[in-house]
């Protein structure tokens, strides 16, 4: 595959649960071919920030590792996904003038990197710089204004600033695991890329990605984001109540969680009894199975409430015309969509990859929405000069501020 190296990217999404890496090839017909996917437990990320460099430098490489074993590619660079309570979005507008006659990449490369002209807290560092739509002189609402004519061009954008300390630490990570940065991208933008389609971006959609640690929303409205959030809750918090309401080990508690859960009480059989093990040598139980559905609900439904909120105190909901999609691992439990319909008062689905060729039956999942989406957006964001850190500009200048900063 030597000769269509420049097709072939890497996803690599850092969860608070799990490593998952995919690796693809942009397709001529614009689908995704998956070629190989690897995954590994990872104990050294919390609520999407790395608490041990060591612990995710060897989730990573066993990740990485089967995938390379999978697809017979050598992976040296990656797309990364970052989340976390530190993140926060804000919309920006600023204008430039146009250098020639008509716009160039050049032109739409310098008003994005003047959209970075935000107020920044001392430990920030700009992650991600998001068009939302162009003005060329009295044109509005300009999709791609490459090639027009005009003398001055503005841009409406959805600017993503993060907590330095966590940027480096992700970039230790990556660096420890021997591999170099292709781009950083939030993942509720990448998770968006591979679940939603043209005509929800359009109409408006939220984006929920229920993830281990954490809930990432992504507003979407007239084709591009328009709101971003982060909730430090997700399907960890879930496990943790069961754990605790059940008095049973966390990775038993996992389990059950996932062969027996229910998001909502009154999709459980009433009579229903579940084998739950014992911590400190003591004998399994019999419970009801309608006990695990009331802790699942409890704390899902306090999730999904806090989105629904959310979404109410943008004012957007108003734009949000093909409601909600759910997608990621804490979107699993049966009764999460008629849960979020219930919640946000939106009619919801679950999301899952799609547009996909290759092995899509380990690719096109929930749980792995973000890592495809990093690598459907390699090729289309990394390559768009001076769109944040997604574009080489950005990222150099990422990389220079690590190395002055630290």
């Amino acid at each position: 595959m030597s000769n269509k190296k420049d097709e072939i990217v890497v996803g690599l999404d850092l969860g608070t649960t799990k490593v998952c890496t995919v690796v693809a090839e942009h397709t001529a017909s614009g689908e995704l071919c998956i070629l190989g996917v690897g995954s590994a437990a990872c104990s050294g990320v919390k609520q999407g920030m790395v608490v041990s460099i060591e612990e995710t430098v060897a989730a990573i490489t066993k990740a990485v590792e089967e995938a390379e074993g999978m697809s017979g590619v050598d992976i040296h660079s990656v797309v990364v996904g970052i989340s976390g309570s530190h993140l926060r979005g804000l919309n920006n507008q600023n204008t430039i003038g146009v250098k020639g006659a008509t716009v160039t990449e050049d032109d739409i490369a310098n008003v994005l990197d003047a959209a970075r002209a935000v107020d920044l807290s001392r430990d920030e560092e700009i992650v991600h710089v998001a068009a939302q739509r162009y003005v060329l002189d009295q044109q509005e609402t300009i999709a791609s204004p490459v090639g027009m004519a005009g003398d001055r061009l503005s841009v409406d954008a959805h600017v993503i600033v993060g907590a330095g300390t966590a940027l480096q630490n992700l970039l230790r990570c990556i660096d420890g695991a021997g591999l170099s940065l292709d781009a950083i991208i939030p993942q509720p933008l990448a998770s968006a890329h591979a679940v939603l389609s043209q005509e929800e971006l359009e109409l408006g959609v939220a984006l929920v990605d229920i993830g281990g640690g954490t809930t990432d929303l992504a507003i979407y409205a007239g084709g591009s984001v328009c709101h971003t959030w982060v909730l430090p809750l997700g399907g960890t918090h879930v496990t943790r109540d069961i754990s605790y309401g059940l008095s049973t080990p966390m990775k038993d508690a996992e389990r059950i969680k996932i062969q027996h859960g229910s998001a909502l009480v009154n999709q459980v059989d009433a009579d229903a009894m579940i084998e739950v093990p014992s911590v400190g040598g003591r004998p399994p139980r019999d419970v009801p199975r309608l006990l695990l559905a009331e802790i699942t609900e409890a704390r899902m439904e306090e999730i999904l409430d806090l989105v629904g909120q959310e979404i109410q105190r943008t004012g957007l909901r108003r734009h949000i015309g093909s409601g909600v999609v759910i997608t990621g691992g804490g979107s699993l439990p049966p009764g999460t969509v008629e849960l979020a319909n219930l919640a946000t008062g939106l009619i919801a689905r679950r999301g899952v990859p799609v547009g996909l060729t290759g092995l899509t039956d380990l690719a096109a999942t929930a749980q792995n929405a973000t890592a495809v989406g990093l690598a459907r957006m390699a090729l289309t964001e990394v390559a768009r000069a001076g769109a944040g850190q997604a574009g080489p500009k950005g990222l150099a200048r990422l990389t220079s501020w690590v190395k002055e900063f630290f």
